[in-house]
């Protein structure tokens, strides 16, 4: 696809010169698209404005993705410790995006909050890596959107935000919940962050539509958060009149049932930030607004964490090069095999004694009985396999009733 600067820009460099607003009427004798008219509207004022150029669409499609978190970070590649890791995800990531939404032909991409990590500045490789994305974008896409996270507020009330480094090529959402309609009454209802969940509750019942998608970044109750279901954010009961909702915020990629108050999708980082989303895989979204459907994309190709076992780990021959492996061992005899591995240099030792079952007297259990006592030793999160992204969290009582139905 032709970026639209290049099919634009002597257009606009003339109605510069003449000093006036490129109107609709006083283009439409050049023979451009209205895609491009209404792009040459936009690249005058140095801002893509989505809510004019979504006016005259009646379906759209667009990739969306959250929680990048850019940032310098500690970590260097292993391949070249002169470069930070996350700058070097970051880039590998954007370039990843642009390719994946040319090659799906979409009209814009969602941002849905987290851009960036640190709240209290922003480095300037950062600043450079995302401003060359943003510009790629917003030459290339007209219907850009980034809808504020909270760690993309300098401040906890987001009156200081890092909005201004996307106000050319996106349009941004910062301040409330805000709906974008498109020419047949489809509506995009963007929710950014907010500290105050009874507020952001509100808006979005007020804006909720049975066809509108929900576009946000925030907590839910249910959301899965360090291994749990949360207990406080936002109720599910205040998304129940969208027709999709996906978030960012929560880095785990996972849907939240909600019964009759309908289902909410976590996007999720779109690739491992480190060993606390070890084993989880990666995604982003593709949004279809003349459905109100969307599909998930994985993200392949980034480098993961692992925790592993001893035997695991030396009996692999090789990894990507910026993988990062954590390898349970029990002794510094161990540990030394660990770094004499062939991935050794991309691995650390943990000394973890494997914890043994607590001995038990001899008594008569009936079946459930054993079985409780199996899955008490078994724990659920102690299995290392890759679990699909979506699936619920199964409690102890849950893996005892589906025991109990497999041995009946």
């Amino acid at each position: 696809m032709k970026p639209v600067a290049e099919r634009v820009n002597p257009v606009i460099g003339q109605f510069k010169l003449a000093g006036y607003w490129p109107s609709v009427e006083n283009l439409n004798h050049r023979a451009l698209s209205l895609t491009d008219v209404l792009a040459i509207r936009c690249e005058y004022e140095h801002a893509v404005n989505t809510r004019v150029i979504l006016q005259f669409y009646t379906a759209m499609r667009f990739i969306l993705f959250s929680d990048l978190q850019a940032k310098e970070g500690t970590a260097r590649c292993f391949t070249d410790p002169a470069t930070p890791l996350q700058r070097w995800r970051v880039r590998k990531f954007y370039a990843w995006l642009y390719a994946k939404a040319e090659e799906l032909q979409v009209d814009g991409v969602i941002d849905a909050g987290d851009t960036t990590d640190r709240r209290d500045a922003i480095s300037l490789p950062t600043i450079d890596a995302i401003l060359a994305a943003n510009a790629r974008f917003g030459d290339t896409f007209q219907c850009n959107i980034k809808v504020q996270g909270n760690h993309d507020h300098h401040v906890r009330d987001g009156s200081i935000h890092n909005g201004e480094m996307f106000n050319r090529d996106y349009t941004v959402v910062a301040d409330k919940v805000t709906t974008l309609k498109l020419k047949d009454g489809t509506k995009i209802v963007c929710a950014p962050y907010d500290e105050d969940v009874q507020r952001l509750a509100d808006q979005l019942k007020a804006a909720s539509d049975p066809k509108a998608i929900c576009i946000g970044h925030f907590q839910v109750v249910g959301a899965i958060m360090g291994g749990s279901a949360a207990q406080t954010g936002v109720p599910l009961d205040a998304l129940k009149g969208y027709a999709t909702t996906l978030l960012g915020h929560v880095h785990k990629p996972h849907t939240v049932r909600g019964g009759k108050t309908g289902s909410v999708h976590y996007i999720g980082s779109p690739f491992q930030q480190d060993f606390g989303e070890a084993g989880e895989l990666k995604r982003v979204a593709l949004v279809d607004t003349a459905t109100a459907e969307f599909e998930w994309i994985e993200v392949v190709g980034f480098p993961t964490y692992r925790e592993v076992l001893l035997k695991d780990f030396l009996r692999l021959k090789s990894a990507h090069p910026e993988d990062r492996f954590r390898v349970r061992v029990s002794s510094v005899q161990e540990a030394a095999q660990v770094a004499g591995a062939p991935c050794g240099l991309q691995a650390e030792p943990v000394f973890q004694p494997i914890a043994q079952p607590a001995q038990r007297k001899a008594e008569v259990w009936n079946l459930e009985q054993a079985v409780r006592a199996w899955v008490s030793d078994h724990p659920f999160d102690s299995y290392q396999h890759p679990r699909k992204t979506d699936a619920d969290v199964l409690s102890n009582d849950d893996l005892v009733e589906l025991g109990l139905a497999l041995l009946s």
